[in-house]
């Protein structure tokens, strides 16, 4: 069977209402990279698909990883100590912008340097611990002579405050042969600014400063000096002094290990920070000794208290074979300042023994009804930069009680010379530099590749939604154009079959109707001598001939001009004249004017609903009298009802032609029938459309 015009054509807004949706719901979150699958967006999948660039930044990214195991870590947490060397200024009088700051540090002796690190300061943690505080934007670093005269440059570094990974890591420098050096300076280009109070405030921060001849760092205690006569900056946290005390805000020198059992020596509890407390130490063998270094513990839980448990005042003894002890190092004169998570060296005269004895006086109190006691994760022997005391025996005035920490990590004195610190092995500070600069560069690496991929998913994402885009652009414009054209086709087409509808009912049925008109006047006059019943029919054929050619020629004015002639209430007038010949008919008193606002089809399809129920009163139901009354019901619509005495409806059933007309008019059909007792037909036309219609 053939598709009808409006059928086929009718497919099309339906297709482009698909496809817009299917663009915009189905591709839009693609396009995004909203839509996840296995952990990766859309974008990640197309690019693994079709990018070859993209696995290959992928399988490196992912490999890194790999590379971090085994490297010392930033801390994230606050580590206490001193902050280092700081300057804050103002504009200049000229209100220029401070062009360059350098800063000189001079040792006593020359030695051969071969390792230099700048550390990048912390803002204490009442500032808001902000990391690489006060960084220039470049810097560099030459070594000086005797006279403070540059023999060597060693650094050049641009966008210093621009690294891809900003988390405290220092800048560090391996020479290719060792230079006799004095002194160091940094001089610092394009120095920070920040508007403090509606002033411009420039500021210059370094935490540390290294210089390592072997694994001897000769910057520690140098003297510290400003290049420029500008007054710098000094508080309990920041000081000149501080850029080469060795305290650093990147924590202990370890590694991190999973192996680790003893994380040093908590001493049990004392009343009074007066209480005496002795650890011993017994090398091996009689050694050289000329340095002493503590390591900080780390509180077992909560937040990290920077020097936890160290003590205040102490003194390191020698013992002799004959148990006579010698007093090498007196720190029980004032007391020492905290440095924080970091380890701080004594030195003192060399002497040769096997046996030391380190005697706290005043130990560590935070609170007044706190306990006092004493902690260390590792205390060393020092030969210049050579530990002496790993694996030495050693003594505590506790015994050799060992005390839980968290997990399987324990305190004990075992700790103190197990070469290891709290989190895991400690190193030499030169060898931890190293390693802190190896994992700056994995991340840095990595932290490069993650922006290329990112920057490859946005394009991919951004072309892709663009192209989405301009498809449903596309599709939308279709699906405005496309309606528009659908419709003017449809009423082309339309208009061309009303048209040889019309032609054909001209043509064929009218003239059909003229010649049974004609035909019928022609034996009327040649059986003039027939009897007046066979003139009264041959009368009424010619009559419903007649009439029939005269309705069809208003069918066909309404075909080809799409409107009746006169009113509503024109027509149905004179279709109750001409189809309730011999049946008492009366309209009831009606408003008719709100018919004329209609459509013309809609005046149409009633008006032949209403001949419809005057033909089947006619038909069936022997009706003697109807009624007819037009009503506006306000805003519920307009009510046609047709009332006649007739024999009702058999079966209550609606007429089929009648419940077709009003769905047609949208409108809501009641017919109430009993047998004997008439019919009521009542058709109630909303104002707006409807799809109801009900049998009673």
């Amino acid at each position: 069977m053939p598709h009808s015009p409006s059928s086929t054509i009718g497919l099309a807004p339906a297709a482009f209402w698909a496809l817009l949706i299917w663009s915009f719901i189905g591709l839009t979150p693609l396009a995004k990279g909203q839509v996840e699958l296995e952990g990766t967006t859309w974008a990640q999948r197309l690019l693994r698909s079709f990018s070859s660039d993209w696995n290959e930044l992928s399988s490196e990214r992912e490999s890194l990883p790999g590379e971090l195991v085994g490297l010392p870590e930033v801390p994230t947490a606050y580590q206490g100590g001193s902050g280092g060397m700081f300057g804050m200024w103002y504009v200049d009088t000229e209100n220029k912008p401070l062009k360059s700051l350098s800063i000189r540090v001079m040792w006593d002796e020359a030695e051969w340097v071969d390792f230099v690190s700048l550390v990048p300061a912390r803002s204490a943690a009442s500032q808001g611990g902000e990391w690489e505080y006060g960084v220039p934007e470049s810097f560099e670093i030459e070594l000086l002579d005797r006279n403070g005269d540059a023999i060597a440059t060693i650094a050049q570094e641009e966008g210093a405050n621009r690294r891809l990974v900003r988390r405290g890591f220092p800048f560090t420098y391996s020479l290719d042969a060792p230079v006799k050096a004095h002194g160091a300076l940094v001089r610092s280009r394009g120095i920070s600014r920040r508007m403090v109070a509606g002033e411009t405030r420039f500021y210059l921060a370094w935490a540390e400063l290294f210089a390592f001849a072997g694994e001897y760092n000769v910057a520690e205690g140098a003297t510290v000096e400003l290049v420029e006569d500008r007054p710098t900056y000094e508080t309990w946290y920041w000081n000149d002094q501080y850029l080469v005390d060795s305290q650093t805000p990147l924590g202990l020198p370890e590694i991190p290990s999973k192996n680790l059992r003893h994380v040093g020596w908590l001493s049990q509890a004392r009343h009074s920070e007066d209480d005496s407390i002795f650890v011993t130490l017994e090398l091996p063998e009689a050694k050289q000794v000329n340095g002493l270094r503590l390591f900080p513990a780390r509180r077992p839980a909560g937040e990290v208290i920077p020097g936890f448990a160290l003590p205040q005042r102490f003194y390191l003894s020698a013992i002799d074979e004959n148990g006579k002890e010698v007093r090498v190092l007196d720190r029980t004169s004032t007391d020492a300042s905290n440095p924080g998570q970091n380890p701080v060296t004594y030195r003192f005269p060399s002497v040769r023994a096997s046996k030391f004895r380190l005697e706290c006086v005043k130990i560590w109190k935070r609170y007044p009804h706190y306990p006092a006691f004493i902690a260390f994760s590792e205390v060393q022997l020092l030969e210049g930069e050579t530990c002496l005391s790993k694996g030495a025996k050693v003594r505590t005035s506790d015994g050799e009680t060992e005390l839980a920490s968290v997990g399987n990590l324990f305190w004990s004195p075992r700790g103190l010379t197990n070469g290891a610190g709290p989190s895991g092995a400690l190193v030499a500070r030169r060898e931890w530099l190293e390693l802190l600069q190896r994992r700056n560069e994995v991340e840095t690496r990595m932290r490069y590749l993650e922006l290329r991929m990112g920057a490859m998913e946005h394009r991919w994402e951004a072309v892709v939604l663009y192209s989405v885009s301009g498809f449903g652009v596309i599709a939308l414009v279709f699906l405005i154009v496309l309606p528009i054209r659908y419709r003017r086709i449809q009423k082309t087409m339309l208009s061309d079959l009303r048209h040889r509808i019309a032609n054909d009912l001209h043509d064929e049925v009218g003239a059909n109707l003229s010649s049974i008109a004609g035909t019928s006047e022609l034996l009327e006059e040649m059986t003039g001598d027939s009897s007046p019943k066979q003139r009264e029919l041959m009368a009424d054929i010619r009559r419903t001939a007649r009439k029939t050619a005269q309705e069809t020629r208003r069918l066909i004015g309404f075909l080809e001009r799409r409107e009746l002639e006169g009113s509503v209430e024109e027509h149905l007038r004179q279709a109750a004249r001409t189809m309730l010949k011999g049946i008492d008919y009366r309209f009831e008193e009606g408003e008719w004017e709100a018919f004329e606002s209609w459509p013309q089809r809609r005046k149409w399809d009633l008006l032949l609903f209403f001949k419809e129920v005057l033909h089947n009163i006619v038909k069936h139901s022997a009706a003697r009298s109807v009624s007819i009354e037009i009503k506006d019901l306000g805003k519920a619509g307009l009510l046609l009802r047709v009332v006649d005495d007739g024999k009702g409806i058999s079966g209550g059933r609606m007429p089929r032609h009648l419940k077709e007309r009003s769905k047609r008019l949208r409108a809501l059909l009641s017919i109430s029938s009993r047998k004997g007792g008439g019919t009521e037909v009542r058709l109630t036309i909303p104002r707006k459309k409807q799809f109801l219609w009900i049998l009673k």
